[in-house]
């Protein structure tokens, strides 16, 4: 569907779900009748209130409903589910809700997926002009399922997650017995705060902690004694490497273990961090790679004094 759809401006593709916007009410409506003539032109069937979800231009019933004439039934644009009968298929445990309701209700979408036998309920918010940050990224995704894969706790662990975003695999990871800090920009962290809220019981709500952290500028705030330190789709910025280096040392020490989950897009530079420039000052190896997204998770620890700087045979 990636492919299908990347050549309509404002229009993002994530998984079964399509992200859409435009520069006023009528460019977001020319784009999502474009969107919806492509799905039809291949036969995609198209569930109303659920998943494709304009962002930003609030548009009333009546034009969504002039725009998806035409490409049948879509009835309103705010938030409606755009998917196959194979995609459902593939994904029996994930489930999307939304209400109809309040402007604030209309302006978020919640996400249900099952991961070592927790429900994690995943609200974005598209009202605070959060960007990617809005999204559930893959990465976030694989870096959770390589956790139930491999059976991995964080009992007794103090975590600390970069680039939290909508703080899912933090949550998760709280859930799996850790002392977790997730972080972002501060844009972000009404939104994790939030889904903390709904996923986080109160018995162990003081397991969790919610900082402002910005790569290279306020890291010295926080500790050096994290055991694990957590980041999933935080690669993909080559002017914020040498940020996120910076980061990565202050924060760890030689008995920190890192789980970096990474899609590897060449053209944003994922290569080139993970090849050339965490092998700098870090061990690093490949732990788990969902060949279908070509996403790996890597587990990088820190380099001793004495190695730090030599070649890489």
């Amino acid at each position: 569907m990636e492919s299908l759809l990347k050549s309509i401006p404002g229009t993002v593709v994530f998984q079964d779900e399509i992200l859409l916007t435009g520069k006023d009410t009528d460019s977001h409506l020319r784009n999502l009748e474009e969107v919806l003539k492509r799905l039809d032109r291949i036969k995609l069937m198209v569930f109303p209130d659920q998943s494709l979800y304009c962002i930003r231009q609030r548009l009333t019933s009546s034009r969504c409903k002039e725009a998806a004439w035409r490409s049948r039934r879509v009835s309103q644009a705010q938030s409606s589910r755009v998917c196959s009968e194979r995609t459902m298929q593939a994904q029996p445990g994930k489930q999307h809700s939304s209400s109809p309701g309040s402007k604030e209700e209309l302006s978020k979408l919640e996400s249900r997926y099952l991961f070592c036998g927790n429900t994690l309920k995943i609200t974005r918010d598209f009202s605070s002009n959060l960007g990617i940050s809005a999204i559930i990224w893959e990465a976030g995704l694989v870096l959770c399922s390589f956790f139930e894969q491999e059976k991995i706790s964080f009992s007794g662990k103090k975590v600390i997650e970069l680039g939290s975003g909508t703080g899912i695999v933090g949550i998760l990871a709280i859930l799996l017995g850790g002392e977790v800090t997730l972080t972002d920009q501060p844009i972000v962290l009404n939104q994790i705060e939030f889904n903390i809220d709904k996923n986080i019981p109160a018995a162990i709500k003081q397991h969790s902690k919610v900082s402002a952290l910005r790569w290279g500028e306020n890291q010295d705030q926080f500790p050096t004694d994290y055991d694990v330190i957590l980041g999933s789709d935080i690669v993909y910025s080559p002017q914020d490497f040498p940020s996120l280096l910076r980061t990565l040392r202050h924060l760890s020490n030689a008995n920190t273990v890192i789980y970096i989950c990474s899609k590897m897009r060449e053209s944003m530079g994922a290569m080139n961090f993970h090849n050339k420039l965490v092998p700098q000052h870090f061990n690093s190896e490949i732990v788990h790679r969902n060949e279908d997204k070509e996403i790996n998770v890597y587990k990088v620890t820190k380099k001793g004094p004495s190695v730090v700087g030599q070649p890489q045979v």
